[in-house]
């Protein structure tokens, strides 16, 4: 019986897929310290009513790193979208940008391309458009027909789109976020400009680049059962699946942070996760009678919480309804119930391997001409190869169909017809994708 992929593991699949064709760069070693959130539920920013904003804090330390919104420029522009250095964060946040046409505008990126120091090509703008509608009547109605034009990056499409920012740390720091814009020129109408922000992640070393679409070494996946609290209080329980996309087993604690009318952090287990692994749980905090009533912002993190330094969270909004139970700040409680023992007891890797798979380095690297990896797969599955040039184009097919596990498959690219430069080979299977990067040298 063919095994349902999770969803978190879907969302990479379909991530690796849906880049090629796309510009990609020379990945980042493996070794990466990636930390990953899941937007859930997608953010959507509509260009009515005006200067529509959501701030995104990256490293969630109080400070928001970058805005993204509406420019509100009605007299010539219909609609902008972009990325905007928030109020209060540092001059040296912002988006991967260039100058183009009438603007500037943020480069839409494909999955790999490395976020990093900004060679000549591009800069890191405070204020870069996404996507925008111009009206030849110059009034700014804001409609979407046969007088009105669109353009930019983004327009109709999904991708990457490269930021920098100080984190709470005081150093640089430097992320992706996955967005798409729609289209308002199909159908024509009145539909506005609309930004959905999906997903994002970031390098967790200072001055590190990262590969967009990189996530963290272990996947969070959750629901908790309720939102809304009575004045009686109740049990707020979080139902979750973690899964290690390491080569390496992870020691990785789980605790809870809420800002609100009573602040809460609290430690609910620890254990070690498994290369290759994936455990459901379920945790509870009780919210007793005398928490003060009000709304919650509550994350559940993944990480190390002696130093409060994550890699994963998911997050959600609690409201806590007022009554005569309900006592003065300050005198609430929040009761954690702990699991007992290890977090992933009674989890297991991959069989016979330590991961999904193992995709080797290539041999030789540079190389003038032919270049072999191989291949192994913990589960069989269907896997498909390829070779891609600095553009995203696939220049060649090492393997499209099924994958054998319990054997070393040898895959051969041969280069000898296509010009010297930077080649990525990209593996992608059901429950796995990776990378590796080739050099071609005459």
């Amino acid at each position: 019986m063919e095994r349902e992929l999770s969803p978190a593991l879907a969302k990479r699949l379909a991530a690796y897929a849906a880049s090629a064709g796309i510009t990609l760069a020379l990945a980042p070693e493996s070794s990466a310290q990636v930390v990953y959130h899941d937007i859930d539920p997608d953010v959507v920013i509509e260009e009515s009513p005006p200067n529509d904003f959501f701030d995104l804090d990256f490293d969630d330390d109080g400070v928001a790193d970058l805005r993204l919104g509406d420019g509100g420029d009605t007299r010539y522009y219909w609609d902008v979208e972009y990325l905007d250095r928030a109020p209060g964060a540092n001059t040296l946040n912002g988006g991967l940008g260039t100058d183009f046409l009438f603007g500037r505008y943020i480069v839409r990126l494909g999955a790999g391309y490395v976020i990093g120091p900004p060679g000549p090509k591009y800069a890191f703008l405070t204020r870069g458009t996404l996507a925008r509608a111009y009206s030849t009547v110059g009034t700014g109605a804001g409609t979407c027909d046969s007088s009105s034009g669109a353009f930019g990056p983004f327009l109709g499409e999904e991708g990457y789109a490269g930021f920098r920012f100080v984190a709470g740390d005081g150093r640089i720091h430097y992320g992706w976020i996955r967005l798409g814009v729609s289209d308002c020129r199909f159908p024509k109408g009145t539909m506005p400009l609309v930004t959905t922000a999906f997903e994002y992640g970031y390098e967790l070393r200072s001055n590190t680049p990262i590969a967009a679409g990189a996530r963290s070494d272990a996947l969070l996946d959750g629901d908790v059962n309720q939102t809304t609290f009575p004045a009686t209080g109740g049990t707020l329980a979080y139902t979750f699946t973690v899964e290690s996309t390491a080569d390496e087993p992870q020691p990785l604690d789980l605790w809870i942070e809420a800002d609100g009318p009573e602040p809460l952090t609290l430690h609910l287990a620890s254990g070690t996760l498994p290369p290759g692994a994936a455990v459901t749980r379920t945790v509870e905090v009780g919210v007793g009678d005398r928490v003060p009533a009000g709304a919650y912002d509550v994350r559940f993190k993944l990480g190390d919480f002696a130093s409060r330094r994550f890699i994963t969270f998911e997050r959600y909004a609690m409201v806590r309804e007022g009554g005569a139970a309900v006592a003065a700040s300050g005198e609430g409680t929040f009761e954690g119930v702990p699991l007992a023992g290890d977090l992933f007891a009674g989890a297991a890797g991959a069989p016979g391997l330590a991961g999904t798979h193992r995709l080797s380095a290539p041999s030789p690297n540079p190389s003038e001409a032919r270049v072999a990896f191989t291949l192994e797969v913990a589960e069989a599955q269907q896997v498909a190869v390829g070779v891609h040039d600095a553009l995203g184009r696939r220049v060649s097919v090492l393997h499209d169909g099924p994958m054998a596990s319990g054997a070393v498959h040898r895959l051969v690219f041969d280069g000898s017809d296509l010009p010297a430069g930077v080649y990525v080979v990209r593996a992608v299977g059901e429950r796995f994708a990776d990378t590796r990067v080739v050099s071609l040298v005459w």
